[in-house]
């Protein structure tokens, strides 16, 4: 059974690159636009930390009667983190614009090879099989694909990316902190359900 389940998995994930080759380079594409919005989104923190940092130090050096704050960097950081944003929004909504095309037009040619399907199946197939059972079956399965397609499987690489493009400024902010912030993961996947049982 297991054996049987793998391979129709692997025959429908086929099926699937198969359908999604004719829009390969809107796919690049796509993928040059997820980058290029976790990129601006990860470099406007950065930015953004920069800019918070001058208030204190520029307090303390008034403070000390050595300056003050600079409120012309400061206008610069925050500047440049509102274009990083509106850039990284521009960049998500090409993307979803694109994959939502490509989606539809997936379902689309999905519904027309079905129909052909449909067509050449033998009258005796309608009288063992309900009509509208399987036309249930059809519309809930192709809406899956469009969904999966245009929702699920961005969401699963935008957030795969993410979390690898923090790590790696983590780790170039302070290594040290980053290792025993991850060391604590496990602890707390640990202690957490402990806890809540309790609470």
């Amino acid at each position: 059974m297991k054996g049987n389940q793998k391979t129709s998995l692997l025959f429908s994930l086929k099926r699937l690159v198969g359908l999604c080759r004719p829009f390969r380079f809107l796919l690049v594409v796509c993928t040059l636009m997820i980058f290029a919005s976790i990129a601006f989104t990860i470099f406007t923190s950065l930015i953004f930390a920069q800019a918070i940092d001058l208030i204190p130090d520029g307090s303390l050096k008034s403070i000390m009667n050595t300056g003050g704050i600079d409120f012309a960097a400061l206008g610069k950081l925050l500047l440049c983190c509102i274009l990083l944003y509106i850039a990284s929004t521009i960049a998500s909504s090409v993307q979803s614009w694109i994959l939502a095309g490509i989606a539809n037009k997936i379902g689309q040619n999905l519904r027309n090879q079905i129909n052909d399907k449909l067509n050449r199946l033998p009258i005796s197939y309608f009288d063992t099989h309900r009509s509208g059972d399987t036309l249930a079956l059809i519309i809930n399965d192709v809406k899956a694909i469009t969904l999966g397609l245009n929702q699920g499987v961005p969401q699963i690489f935008v957030g795969t990316l993410t979390v690898i493009g923090v790590l790696i400024v983590m780790f170039i902010t302070d290594w040290l902190m980053t290792l025993v912030a991850l060391s604590l993961l496990p602890l707390s996947v640990f202690f957490l359900p402990v806890i809540m049982s309790r609470s």
